[in-house]
Formats: C-alpha cells, sequence, structure tokens
C-alpha cells in the first residue's frame, strides 16, 4: 500500500536512509553527501504533504518524495520543460525489498499523481556516478535533458524528464 508518510513513520524513514547511505558510500556513490539527507528534510517532506511511502504488513519498504515543480530548483537546465511538473526526491527502497519493483511502483504512482492533476511532465536528478538510479530512470522512460551541479555538492548531476503526454498507456 502507498501512503502519505506521518511523523510516527520517521523512526523507519531514516532507519532505510542510514543503510541506503552506507551503501551509497561503499559503492563512492556521492548522491548523499555530508549528513544528508536528515531527519529534518524528511520532517519538512511530510509537513508539506510529498513524502510517500510503501508499506506492507506493517513495514516500510520504500520511499519517495513527489513536489510541484516551483521552477527554482532546475534554472540551470537551459532545455528543461518549463510545463506545469512533479519532481521526484529522495527515493529510496529497503535493501531487504530491492529487486521486487518498488522503484518502479513508486514512480507509476507519481505518473498517476501528475496525471490526476493534468500535469504530463515528471522531473528528476540523480548524481552521475550513482548507476542504479540513472539505470532505473532510463529504464523506465526517463529522458536525460542535460546536467547540472548543488552549491552543496561537488557531484555533477544528470537531469531527467519524462513526459507522460506520450506514454499514459504505459501506466
Amino acid at each position: 500500500m502507498i501512503r502519505l508518510a506521518t511523523k510516527i513513520d520517521l523512526e523507519s524513514i531514516m532507519n532505510i536512509i542510514n543503510q541506503v547511505k552506507e551503501e551509497m558510500k561503499k559503492e563512492n556513490n556521492p548522491q548523499w553527501h555530508d549528513g544528508y539527507p536528515q531527519k529534518d528534510d524528511f520532517l519538512n517532506d511530510i509537513n508539506e504533504q510529498s513524502l510517500y511511502i510503501v508499506e506492507e504488513d506493517n513495514e516500510l519498504k520504500a520511499l519517495i518524495c513527489i513536489k510541484k515543480d516551483n521552477e527554482d530548483e532546475y534554472q540551470q537546465v537551459k532545455n528543461r520543460t518549463l510545463a506545469p511538473s512533479l519532481i521526484l526526491h529522495r527515493l529510496a527502497v529497503s535493501p531487504n525489498y530491492r529487486h521486487k519493483g518498488m522503484a518502479k511502483t513508486l514512480i507509476s504512482y507519481a505518473e498517476e499523481l501528475a496525471l490526476q492533476n493534468n500535469i504530463k511532465i515528471l522531473k528528476a536528478d540523480t548524481e552521475k556516478n550513482n548507476l542504479k538510479m540513472n539505470e532505473l530512470f532510463k529504464r523506465l522512460g526517463f529522458q536525460k535533458k542535460g546536467e547540472l551541479t548543488w552549491s552543496d555538492n561537488a557531484g555533477i548531476f544528470n537531469y531527467y524528464e519524462k513526459d507522460l503526454g506520450s506514454d499514459t498507456n504505459d501506466l
């Protein structure tokens, strides 16, 4: 079941995030750095009602932040789509539930949310060395539109978009 996260979920969320951070560190993946993301990031997502979780049998298995695009984040990408869009952030799957379609389920859910709100574009970014996320985005029909940097991270990030206007039959 996918639902909005609540403050009660924070401990389980942080357990997954800390496991994923350790995994990224071992893989020399600088996606999440210097403690990011922190509990406050998820608390803000919960307060904004933008954090969704997959929960089954009272166990949190995966999470994603789905936000409306405010056009501030991706201004440095020249060929980005300017139409209303949703942005995907902080996708994480518990290591115990990998390769079971959790990430695809959450992204499909974001597609459904977008279409229900007459939004036809999903946007996302991931560090160039985050091989798993880059592959996931490509496999799920996202198109790389450019690269960007963040002031708080030395990495280079690939910027992706998915046009839902031509892919709605794939849901």
